[in-house]
């Protein structure tokens, strides 16, 4: 899988080609190594606003939706990209059937500022 990585601050763009199997942590650490970063402070995100994050160690990048031709943003800056897990309220993430809700919810928040 071939991916466009551009840095969020200085808009540098590399290309990666990644196994199609590839966790998120793998592809952290491919790109660690391409711009001399430890994996644990790169932050990435498909849109400039939500940053991807794993649902499990194993869960492929296919799984998280990234497709072969992807721009992925990354950040070494920690504050950089919203984390869903941290957007949720608590009443979305103890009502299973309102989760999707409170994610929407906080997103066209997002997009209409």
């Amino acid at each position: 899988m071939k991916l466009r990585i551009r840095s969020l601050e200085s808009r540098e763009t590399r290309r990666l080609e990644i196994p199609s199997d590839c966790t998120l942590q793998q592809l952290k650490q491919i790109l660690s190594q391409s711009i001399s970063s430890f994996p644990s402070s790169l932050h990435l995100s498909l849109n400039r606003k939500d940053e991807l994050i794993a649902p499990s160690p194993e869960a492929s990048v296919e799984s998280l939706g990234l497709t072969s031709g992807d721009l992925i943003y990354y950040s070494l800056n920690p504050s950089a990209f919203v984390s869903l897990q941290e957007t949720a309220t608590p009443e979305s993430t103890s009502n299973p059937s309102s989760t999707s809700t409170g994610i929407q919810t906080q997103r066209a928040c997002y997009c209409s500022r």
